[in-house]
C-alpha cells in the first residue's frame, strides 16, 4: 500500500467518525476518546484473563513439579510442606529392610531361609562353599562391573546370582 493510499484511507475513519460523532452530539475529540478507552479496557480485561489463566497453569505446573525442584521463590514452600509418600520410596525402604536382615544373617541361615541347598562334587565334595553376596556391592565385582549393574536397573542380585556367581568368581580365580 502506498503512502497516498494510507492517507486516503486515514482520512476516511476521520470523516466517519466525525459523522458518528455528530450523530451522537459529541465532538470528534470526545468519540474518539471514548473508543480508545473502550479499546484499553478491553485490552486489560483479556490481560486480567491471561493472567488468571497463567495462575492456573503456575499452580498446575507447581502441582505436576511439586518436588523437582524448578522453582526458585517456592523453594521454602516445598521445603515446609511434607512430601508425599511414593510406591518406589516404599520399595526402597523394603528392601534396605529386607537386606538389613538378610545380611544379619550367617551364610547358612540365608541358605536355609531361602531353601538353597549346595553340595560339592568330586575333590570339593567337602570344601567350604564361599558366603553369598546379598548386594553388588559385597560381590569382588571390579567398580565398572559394579556400576554398570547399577546403571542397568539391577538393584541386587536374585538368590541363585547371589551364591553361583560366589562359586564361580571363587573356582575362577
Amino acid at each position: 500500500m502506498s503512502a497516498a493510499d494510507e492517507k486516503a484511507k486515514k482520512a476516511e475513519k476521520k470523516a466517519k467518525l466525525k459523522a458518528e460523532a455528530e450523530k451522537l452530539g459529541i465532538t470528534y475529540e470526545e468519540l474518539k476518546k471514548q473508543k480508545k478507552d473502550k479499546k484499553e479496557s478491553k485490552r486489560k480485561r483479556e490481560a486480567e484473563k491471561l493472567s488468571e489463566d497463567n495462575e492456573d497453569r503456575q499452580q498446575e505446573k507447581k502441582r505436576m513439579r511439586t518436588w523437582s525442584g524448578d522453582f526458585g521463590d517456592e523453594k521454602k514452600a516445598i521445603e515446609e510442606t511434607k512430601r508425599v509418600r511414593t510406591r518406589s520410596m516404599d520399595k526402597a525402604e523394603e528392601t534396605a529392610t529386607i537386606v538389613q536382615e538378610e545380611k544379619k544373617q550367617s551364610a547358612e541361615e540365608w541358605r536355609k531361609s531361602h531353601i538353597i541347598t549346595i553340595r560339592g562334587h568330586g575333590k570339593r565334595a567337602n570344601e567350604k562353599v564361599a558366603d553369598p553376596y546379598i548386594e553388588f556391592d559385597d560381590a569382588p565385582f571390579n567398580p565398572t562391573i559394579q556400576k554398570t549393574l547399577k546403571a542397568a536397573g539391577f538393584e541386587r542380585p536374585t538368590l541363585i546370582q547371589s551364591q553361583v556367581n560366589m562359586i564361580l568368581y571363587v573356582s575362577v580365580f
